[in-house]
């Protein structure tokens, strides 16, 4: 599905992204996946400008069970905003 989402993402379905996305978020256990969801996710507000929604998706990612790129990525994300 995480699949899926990055394609819908690529080519512009951002309706759809967002769904499958918010579908992944609160069914996945806290992991690699479910950050890496949860960041496309935050990704997905902030290009729609919704900043707060985009920063409060971005608190959902647990840095100690996440790939360290999108740790990273959401560190610094979460800085900017």
């Amino acid at each position: 599905m995480l699949g899926n989402a990055r394609c819908l993402v690529e080519t512009g379905e951002q309706n759809k992204a967002n769904y499958l996305l918010r579908k992944l978020c609160n069914s996945l256990q806290p992991g690699a996946l479910h950050s890496e969801a949860v960041y496309m996710w935050a990704i997905l507000a902030l290009n729609n400008k919704q900043r707060k929604e985009a920063l409060r998706r971005l608190k959902l990612i647990n840095e100690k069970t996440s790939p360290s790129r999108i740790a990273t990525r959401a560190m610094v994300e979460r800085m900017v905003l």
